[in-house]
């Protein structure tokens, strides 16, 4: 049997999965209810449950921007804090633009 996700995903070896932190691994293997993985700059695989991970999955422009609305909502929609925010979504979407 495969491990799962937090959300019943099966994992496989290859996936790259998220920690509650949102760092990432991609899984070298799988066990018991847990997944191997290597850290960077690391020779030694680590193992972990699986059951609090999910699946990571890159942001949609749709994730950025529901971001962005909350994070503009939580600086009261005005002022040089959404000013602020503004520059970095901006500078989000000009990422996403490039990888394309």
């Amino acid at each position: 049997r495969l491990p799962v996700d937090a959300e019943g995903v099966p994992i496989h070896v290859g996936d790259v999965m998220e920690w509650p932190d949102c760092s990432t691994a991609e899984v070298v293997g799988i066990g018991d209810g847990t997944f191997f993985y290597v850290e960077e700059d690391e020779y030694a695989a680590e193992w972990t449950a699986a059951s609090d991970k999910i699946h990571h999955h890159a942001p949609t422009v749709e994730d950025v921007l529901r971001e962005f609305a909350l994070a503009c909502e939580d600086a009261g929609n005005a002022g040089p804090e959404v000013e602020r925010i503004v520059a970095e979504y901006a500078a989000k979407l000009r990422l996403a633009e490039e990888d394309e």
